[in-house]
């Protein structure tokens, strides 16, 4: 597996588990919260921190466009399943 196609599948499964966990708790911020930390970890464990800032901005920068893409495909989803 190439690393893109790992880093998505790590990412993915970070977002999977912080939404299972997140829908269990039906709007209490502390549980929310938790939930935000368990992400920040485990997204953090798939681009583990790094000393050059050119490899921190390109964390940022994947993480970013992954949301986007993310959010583009559910929108899409959205639009085609109303």
């Amino acid at each position: 597996m190439n690393d893109m196609t790992e880093f998505s599948a790590n990412i993915i499964g970070c977002i999977e588990q912080w939404s299972n966990a997140a829908s269990k708790c039906d709007g209490n911020s502390e549980c929310l919260e938790a939930c935000t930390q368990q992400l920040r970890n485990c997204l953090d464990n798939v681009f583990p921190p790094s000393k050059s800032i050119d490899l921190e901005s390109d964390k940022v920068n994947y993480l970013l466009s992954s949301v986007f893409f993310l959010a583009n495909r559910l929108a899409k989803s959205k639009f085609l399943f109303s």
